[in-house]
């Protein structure tokens, strides 16, 4: 399998030899980073965090974990907890109690290093329904037009009124199958502030597919974080520029994010 790397020195070597003239390329070596990936949910669950260190180009090795770090999360009531170190790169609080409408503060002390977070954790937006919506074809098979009946989802929700909201939907088919994927999609309710509103899912899917749709509500940080990641995303296969690094909601230097989020899920298996 040819890697990129080894797509770089075909090209070199084939530009060289069509050309002669040697052409120097500067890949410098990149300072390792801390990167951060901080997860917590409303009501009780187990609050995690990962922090492992970059790597830079060269490297062919999985990002090494960061074992001495110390975690606090504090909430805006003044309670305080500090992570437990579980191994390979993971803290841990079990069974952390995250109430609603809280703002949450995320401190990492590392190497003499300090980063800090905060976020807000919004109101519980529930799914209202999941509707199937199927689109008749002209022949066998899902697909688009002169196939079989294409099928898509919908998610409905409704939005409060007068409240700035942000949201990721995404999805799991059939998630007892190694080969399914997760998608998603982030947007904000500036067109749909107090409605109810139907959301396609992203995606194809078929007659027996079990789908688990999830609706989670985020803070503008967090909103921030994807958006930059889906637009980095884009921007790299439609224009092969140069990865960039999405906007952190952690300040101090470091990559990743503090992530808060209400959950409300809905299962559906199409008939």
């Amino acid at each position: 399998m040819i890697t990129m790397k080894n797509f770089i020195y075909i090209i070199l070597i084939i530009f060289v030899a069509s050309c002669q003239r040697v052409i120097h390329i500067d890949l410098n070596s990149a300072n390792p980073q801390y990167v951060v990936e901080a997860k917590l949910f409303e009501g009780t669950n187990d609050f995690t965090v990962r922090i492992t260190k970059s790597s830079d180009y060269f490297d062919t090795i999985t990002p090494p974990p960061v074992n001495n770090a110390i975690v606090i999360i504090a909430n805006s009531s003044g309670n305080n907890q500090t992570a437990a170190f579980v191994g390979d790169g993971w803290y841990r609080i079990a069974n952390y109690n995250a109430p609603n409408n809280v703002t949450y503060n995320l401190t990492i002390t590392v190497d003499g290093k300090v980063f800090n977070a905060s976020a807000y954790l919004p109101s519980h937006i529930a799914i209202d329904s999941i509707m199937v919506d199927s689109v008749p074809g002209g022949g066998p098979g899902p697909g688009g037009p002169g196939k079989g009946p294409r099928i898509s989802l919908k998610c409905i929700f409704t939005d409060p009124a007068g409240v700035k909201n942000y949201y990721k939907l995404s999805y799991i088919a059939n998630g007892s199958n190694p080969n399914s994927q997760r998608k998603y999609d982030i947007f904000d309710d500036k067109k749909i502030d107090g409605l109810q509103t139907k959301n396609n899912l992203r995606g194809r899917f078929n007659k027996g597919d079990t789908v688990e749709v999830e609706l989670q509500s985020i803070d503008a940080k967090v909103y921030d974080y994807f958006n930059t990641v889906n637009a980095i995303a884009s921007r790299d296969i439609n224009n092969n520029a140069s990865p960039a690094n999405p906007n952190s909601n952690i300040t101090g230097g470091c990559l990743g994010y503090f992530g808060v989020f209400t959950s409300d899920k809905k299962v559906v298996v199409i008939q």
